[in-house]
């Protein structure tokens, strides 16, 4: 409710404010025990190993994965986690640090020809697979659909009845 309309969450009663607030604190519990986890794996974490650019190329994975989906990320990260060996493996070496290039392409090609992203894509190629859904069926005797019976003669009876004209 929060994402598709404020004022509709605040007319149920509840605090905007409080639920954005919750979501940060849970999106930063998150990340710091992630963090946790990779210092413990790593052992030593350089100040320089986080880089703006670095963040950067991940909110890429994002958006030109879906930035509603969580499996079109997943599948733009393995996509581009798997560019880097492939272009190597194709130049033996000779393109190393391209990634941030093809990446920066991908991602002006997705917001232009395809905001929604792979997950986008991905949906229609599974909604074309499934057709079109089937057409609901009307049931005609359902009283919304039946045409209301009105007693013309029955409005003009009653206003000469009370004496109007």
């Amino acid at each position: 409710a929060l994402r598709e309309s404020e004022m509709a969450l605040s007319c149920l009663g509840h605090s905007p404010g409080a639920y954005k607030l919750f979501a940060i604190c849970l999106s930063g519990g998150i990340a710091a025990i992630a963090g946790a986890y990779f210092g413990m794996l790593q052992g030593l974490v350089p100040a320089n190993y986080f880089t703006p650019g670095l963040a950067i190329l991940y909110f890429a994975y994002a958006v030109v994965g879906g930035l509603g989906s969580v499996g079109g990320a997943i599948g733009a990260g393995i996509f581009f986690g798997s560019i880097p060996k492939f272009v190597d493996s194709l130049a033996e070496g000779e393109l190393v640090g391209y990634e941030p290039f093809l990446v920066g392409i991908a991602l002006i090609l997705v917001v232009l020809f395809q905001p929604g992203g792979l997950a986008a894509i991905g949906h229609k190629i599974w909604a074309r697979i499934e057709g079109p859904p089937p057409p609901a069926e009307i049931d005609v005797t359902d009283a919304a659909l039946v045409a209301p019976v009105v007693d013309w003669a029955a409005p003009a009876e009653a206003g000469v009845a009370a004496g109007q004209p």
